[in-house]
């Protein structure tokens, strides 16, 4: 998994970005994406299960304006992924609700975590 998202601010297409979570396990898997600045992210989906060795393709979009970006330039938003074992779907929102996502201590037994950070790039130069 990546340890960064990054986001150019030229457009707002590229205001975008998606990640890619793959279970490589023979049982379903849930995950939720949880972020520092839920005002300034839309993460769709941010919380779905994954079948057995099937993925499942995650959008990030930074919604802010563009004075927004212009202050963020270089700043750093953080991502927390987590993910449980998911044998009945309908229970998945329940079961991530219980989990802590304190970065001190022994991880939940039977809980993933993966921790992302999202950069705001300047623009890239046009080309000539």
């Amino acid at each position: 998994h990546p340890a960064e998202l990054r986001l150019a601010t030229s457009t707002a297409a590229t205001r975008r970005t998606r990640l890619v979570l793959r279970n490589p396990h023979s049982r379903a898997v849930g995950f939720k994406v949880k972020t520092t600045e839920p005002a300034d992210y839309c993460v769709s989906p941010n919380l779905a299960r994954i079948e057995p060795l099937e993925e499942a393709e995650i959008e990030v979009v930074l919604q802010k304006s563009s004075r927004f970006v212009r202050e963020s330039l270089g700043g750093v938003s953080k991502f927390v992924v987590l993910a449980v074992w998911s044998d009945d779907g309908a229970k998945l929102a329940e079961q991530l609700a219980r989990v802590k996502t304190t970065k001190k201590g022994p991880p939940q037994q039977g809980v993933w975590t993966g921790r992302l950070e999202a950069r705001i790039a300047p623009p890239e130069p046009a080309e000539e």
